[in-house]
């Protein structure tokens, strides 16, 4: 991933929230520093749908496996496009931040 890239979350009830990111992000950078971050999911069509979560950093890995990446990419991302992306990646480090949450908010107005 590209320095400015978003990276990418997943996030389960009762358990950890991961991000998948370059470790010379921003993003990894200031996490690492705090060791806690907040991560937004939001719906962009009508009617306003988002949640949030923040909490502790409990682990970062430094490698992240190539089931892992392709796991989170399929999340986001389907066939010639995940491919693409993985491709891109294939050689890049990429790291994962875990997260034990400690804090949900959100909001649904359908």
């Amino acid at each position: 991933m590209a320095e400015g890239d978003a990276g990418w979350g997943d996030a389960g009830w009762g358990g950890e929230v991961l991000v998948q990111t370059d470790p010379g992000s921003l993003k990894f950078r200031l996490a690492d520093a705090a060791r806690e971050f907040t991560l937004v999911a939001q719906s962009e069509t009508s009617p306003c749908r988002y949640v949030s979560v923040s909490g502790p950093v409990v682990a970062i890995e430094a490698e992240t496996s190539q089931a892992d990446r392709e796991s989170m990419t399929y999340r986001y991302l389907q066939g010639d496009d995940a491919a693409d992306f993985l491709a891109r990646i294939e050689n890049a480090p990429i790291m994962t931040l875990r997260m034990r949450p400690q804090r949900w908010y959100s909001t649904d107005d359908s």
